[in-house]
């Protein structure tokens, strides 16, 4: 009987955790272009996005 009980509760902890508020999305507006001469490739990413190069190496991060 307390296996059930447990059972139940774990069940509606998770039930209920799940049904969190999301976190609201940011909208991004404004776009800058990358152009990377070394690969000849460039495509547009959020303004807001950090780059980080390290050689022939680039990565974007978004916070």
């Amino acid at each position: 009987m307390s296996y059930r009980l447990l059972t139940l509760i774990l069940l509606l902890a998770v039930i209920l955790g799940g049904c969190a508020k999301k976190p609201p999305e940011v909208n991004t507006a404004e776009w800058q272009k990358f152009e990377d001469p070394y690969f000849k490739v460039h495509f547009t990413v959020p303004k807001n996005w950090h780059r980080i190069s390290e050689g022939t190496k680039v990565n974007f991060y978004s916070s």
